[in-house]
């Protein structure tokens, strides 16, 4: 998508990206520009202030903010109420 229809969609709160941003996202909040990403695997994301450059704005390969995580890792007894073998 172009860069009108990412600052739409930031705008209406859903982070975009592109592949150039390697796992960091724009998203707009209470009207404040922010740039940021998830700190390894938790839900936890580090944020700033952050405006695209004059290069993003011209793209038009930007696309959604998808997060994608590793699997639940197997042999954990975190209590999950899953037994272990051992």
């Amino acid at each position: 998508m172009d860069f009108d229809a990412a600052e739409a969609l930031a705008r209406y709160g859903v982070a975009v990206t592109r592949d150039k941003w390697r796992g960091r996202f724009w998203i707009i909040r209470s009207g404040k520009s922010l740039t940021g990403a998830y700190i390894g695997e938790t839900g936890l994301a580090r944020v700033q202030a952050g405006e695209p450059s004059p290069d993003d704005r011209r793209a038009t390969d930007w696309r959604r903010f998808v997060r994608v995580a590793p699997d639940d890792w197997e042999g954990c007894d975190a209590g999950d109420g899953k037994q272990v073998r051992q």
